[in-house]
């Protein structure tokens, strides 16, 4: 599309339109016509004359189903009834309504005269039908590519001047589905913006614009916690200020609708949103089912007291806004891969890194071109959100999804760290197969590994296990 768009050179809001109409299986094969027509109008041609005054508008090639409608109408005699007749059968692909009115267009019926009593030559009206017959199939009403192009021109808008603050929202409207928030962290991080890890002291309740291409985790999406968990922690931060411990977060996050218990410490130091305390995560980690217990047992004691005294008076706190004793005991950090591995679990996203990042750069595959996992995840994951990559387009075949570098005939290879992988049996000969994800910090792509070359690969020793990592040849796509 983004290719398309560049070549038109759009002036109008009336070229957006046309546009997005165009861009679909049978239109598309018209677009080189709307683009001639466009910056040549001297190469614009009619097939009768009659079709200027409904076709002028878009340079002669036909890209509304009104148009399909007013053609109809025009030059066959149709009613506004029969001409919607028409456009639905055409839309719903339904072939025998598509026949049956194409005889009605071109030799009439006892109501409608038809194409050739009102003198139009056979041969062209009936080429003329099998062009909207093939064009209506996937075409779109114009109201409906206008609501279209109005949200693309908005869209563009903000990418232009407001990129962080789009993403932000993207972001936020994929929060619970991880495959998704994972595509378009990947797109942010092509764009030069940073996700940055979420933080119980900065962090809002979604993804945040917070510099001109930062963007803050959103505390809602951390999972195991909820949404009313982490509404009171924004909220309760807003009222009383930063939270300075563990034992203060939970005291001050813990009401009679919301429960902030262990579960919820764990997740918050998994996904680094507890850094701001000073602790590595695996010294918060220690302490949280003590200090998670030790509130559980306060507040059964408080209740034994009737409210004569506030939680903060058993923790020995004489103010809110002071910092509390943790009792946490420092100790060494995770290592690396298991921090990246708790964020991941916690986020649905590796934040500080990639497992892979410790072998990005060093792998080589002789006489193969490493292709980035991120060219297949924008091949499998093409979606209107994201105009990344114009693969399809520069295919030369429409629709065609393959990564460059497959068309252009080059060989490839693929590394990365396995996840999930899962051993299948053939139907026939019950053979095993290896099937799993190849991940990087950009990307990941299925990978099969069929029966024959798992068996080589098993027997010198080639360990398939999650967590490994390797690189892939003799792909395929």
């Amino acid at each position: 599309m983004r290719k398309f768009m560049a070549e038109l050179k759009p002036t109008c809001f009336e070229d957006i339109i046309a546009g997005v109409s165009l861009y679909r299986p049978g239109p598309m094969d018209y677009i080189p016509d709307y683009i001639k027509g466009k910056h040549d109008p001297e190469s614009i041609t009619y097939d009768v004359p009659e079709l200027e005054e409904i076709l002028a508008p878009t340079y002669g090639v036909i890209t509304y189903q009104e148009q399909v409608m007013q053609i109809v109408q025009k030059l066959a005699g149709f009613s506004k009834g029969e001409a919607d007749v028409v456009r639905k059968g055409m839309g719903k692909k339904k072939m025998d309504v598509i026949e049956a009115e194409g005889k009605k267009f071109i030799n009439g019926d006892e109501r409608f005269p038809g194409c050739v009593k009102n003198g139009y030559d056979r041969a062209t009206v009936e080429a003329l039908w099998a062009k909207m017959a093939k064009f209506g199939e996937y075409a779109f009403n114009k109201s409906h590519a206008a609501c279209y192009a109005a949200i693309a021109m908005q869209t563009a808008y903000l990418k232009a001047h407001y990129p962080t603050e789009l993403y932000a929202g993207l972001l936020t409207s994929v929060m619970d589905k991880t495959e998704q928030l994972s595509k378009y962290i990947a797109s942010c991080k092509a764009h030069g913006i940073e996700i940055t890890k979420p933080d119980v002291n900065t962090s809002g309740l979604v993804f945040t614009a917070v510099g001109p291409n930062q963007i803050s985790f959103g505390l809602a999406s951390i999972k195991g916690m909820g949404t009313a968990v982490a509404e009171q922690i924004v909220r309760s931060r807003n009222e009383n200020g930063a939270y300075k411990g563990l034992t203060e977060l939970l005291t001050r996050c813990t009401t009679d609708e919301v429960k902030a218990n262990k579960k919820v410490l764990e997740s918050l130091i998994k996904a680094g949103a507890l850094d701001c305390l000073g602790h590595t995560r695996a010294a918060m980690l220690e302490a949280a089912p003590k200090i998670a217990k030790k509130l559980t047992n306060l507040k059964k004691k408080a209740k034994e007291e009737d409210g004569q005294m506030s939680l903060f008076e058993f923790f020995g706190i004489k103010n809110a806004d002071k910092e509390d004793e943790d009792g946490i005991v420092e100790m060494p950090e995770l290592k690396l891969n298991t921090l990246l591995e708790y964020e991941k679990e916690a986020t649905g996203r590796y934040i500080s890194g990639h497992p892979f990042d410790l072998y990005d750069g060093h792998i080589q595959v002789k006489g193969y071109k490493l292709t980035p996992l991120a060219e297949f995840s924008l091949a499998n994951n093409k979606s209107d959100d994201d105009d990344d990559s114009d693969e399809a387009e520069d295919s030369g075949r429409s629709g065609s999804s393959a990564p460059a570098p497959f068309r252009e005939k080059q060989k490839c290879a693929i590394a990365g760290i396995i996840k999930d992988p899962k051993t299948f049996y053939t139907k026939k000969s019950n053979e095993p197969m290896r099937v799993f994800t190849l991940e990087d910090a950009n990307g990941s792509v299925k990978v099969v590994v069929f029966p024959e070359a798992y068996a080589a690969l098993t027997a010198n020793g080639v360990s398939m296990d999650a967590g490994k990592a390797v690189a892939v040849r003799e792909a395929s796509w």
